[in-house]
């Protein structure tokens, strides 16, 4: 009598959630993973979507400018060597030409490096703009 009160003890009722098929115990209301309101209100479960819509977006409008804002580093990398190629064809100033250089390969490395850190990579950047301008 005392084993089948045991085992049904251990055996509770679990359910998947609809969103993300994680294991949820059934008097859960959210889901523990996801967030989902699995027992919730249709307008709880609506609300659910609706922000996770808008994050799903907000998330895309940030890539959008982080990708901006990395072409702008190579596009200030490209002229900052094209302004040292040309320096040293018109001025004949060899040492305008290497500064140049190095610093069009950090705006280029910048850049690059922004597809893993991008907000130190960017503010690396712009303060290596200003500190040149």
């Amino acid at each position: 009598m005392e084993e089948k009160e045991h085992l049904n003890l251990e055996q509770t009722s679990t359910l998947l959630c609809s969103q993300c098929s994680t294991s949820m115990n059934e008097s859960d209301v959210f889901c523990n993973s996801c967030g989902f309101p699995e027992k919730g209100t249709s307008r709880e479960q609506a609300k659910f979507h609706a922000k996770a819509v808008m994050k799903k977006s907000n998330k895309n409008d940030a890539d959008k400018k982080v990708k901006s804002a990395r072409n702008t580093l190579y596009v200030v990398g490209g002229f900052t060597g094209v302004v040292g190629v040309s320096s040293c064809f018109l001025a004949g100033d060899v040492a305008v030409l290497v500064t140049n250089l190095i610093l069009s390969g950090i705006y280029v490395l910048l850049g690059f490096w922004s597809t893993k850190k991008p907000l130190a990579a960017l503010l690396s950047g712009l303060l290596l703009y200003i500190q040149w301008l």
